[in-house]
């Protein structure tokens, strides 16, 4: 065979398998994620999360962890003053405190448009352009700060928050007990209900240590059809927190003032004013919502009048409100 068609032969097909080529792309570019796709680890409720974190405007941030917990920031002005600005630091913080993220790592899966769950990097093989190469920007004292990077933005302090909770009581030594014409009893004191309300201060920057004083009223009450009987008290508790994610702990002294049962009918006869009594309470709340938090106390407390004693001890439980 003739040796030049054999060339030109070759010369046709490289130019016809380059024609056929892909061509190949300038750079990567990050692509949005799909809005069908579905988000590991994640139960319905978090994949109607994930479709709504889509339509929130940017900055955003998507957080997981493999045991199912997830949240969703956006924005840099959080409702909190507490959250950090940045929303991948937001919601990491949120995953972390969510009752499925507290024994198990949360990770970022989105930032922005683009799905980053699974991406890594080797911090050593980052190398930084040198100051020189690009501005940087000036501080308040018009120099670049060390380095030529930007320093991060404060974290904002932690406020002064306004503090309420509805109290339900179970007293252990009654304060009265009622025996009704068909033989039946109730105890005054089985069920106290309360309402208190005050402020909780920072101790830390951070928030994570607190003072917090409440003063409010408990009253417990019996009726009859001939009369009723009734317990008011009034407390003022002082405290102080330690939180811990989403579980908050406190403890401190109470001081109940001038106690007073109060009776009419068949109880008219019962009048009767406690001396001012000092106790001790301890708490323990969990927050499931930014402000809402449930949880348990107990108090230690002796009661006193017309040179008689008793224990006034208690245990109940509280839903909290904190602004």
């Amino acid at each position: 065979m003739d040796q030049r068609f054999v060339h030109a032969a070759l010369a046709v097909a490289v130019v016809l398998s380059l024609r056929s080529a892909p061509a190949l792309a300038d750079e990567p570019t990050a692509q949005p994620p799909a809005a069908g796709g579905r988000v590991p680890y994640l139960d319905e409720a978090g994949q109607q999360r994930y479709q709504q974190y889509l339509s929130e405007p940017l900055p955003r941030a998507f957080a997981i962890s493999e045991k199912g917990a997830y949240a969703a920031a956006s924005g840099t002005v959080p409702k909190s003053p507490r959250r950090p600005s940045d929303p991948k630091l937001r919601a990491l913080e949120l995953c972390g405190e969510a009752p499925r993220g507290m024994d198990s790592e949360c990770k970022l899966y989105s930032v922005d448009d683009e799905i980053v769950y699974g991406k890594t990097a080797d911090p050593a093989s980052f190398n930084p352009a040198p100051p020189g190469m690009r501005p940087a920007p000036a501080t308040a004292g018009g120099a670049p700060p060390a380095g030529g990077y930007p320093a991060p933005a404060p974290k904002p302090r932690a406020r002064t928050r306004f503090a309420a909770n509805v109290a339900i009581d179970h007293q252990f030594n009654a304060i009265g007990t009622v025996t009704f014409s068909d033989g039946s009893t109730a105890n005054l004191g089985d069920a106290l209900v309360g309402l208190n309300a005050g402020a909780a201060f920072p101790l830390t920057a951070d928030g994570q240590f607190e003072i917090q004083g409440l003063f409010g009223f408990l009253f417990s009450r019996i009726n009859a059809s001939n009369g009723n009987a009734t317990f008011w008290d009034f407390p003022l508790e002082v405290t102080g927190h330690v939180n811990l994610g989403p579980f908050r702990l406190g403890a401190g002294p109470s001081l109940h003032i001038s106690p007073i049962l109060r009776g009419a009918g068949f109880a008219s006869t019962a009048h009767v004013d406690f001396s001012t009594a000092v106790g001790a309470v301890g708490r323990v709340e969990y927050r499931f919502a930014e402000k809402f938090a449930v949880g348990i106390h107990g108090e230690w407390l002796r009661l006193s009048a017309t040179d008689q004693s008793q224990d006034a001890s208690r245990i109940g439980g509280v839903v909290s409100l904190y602004l």
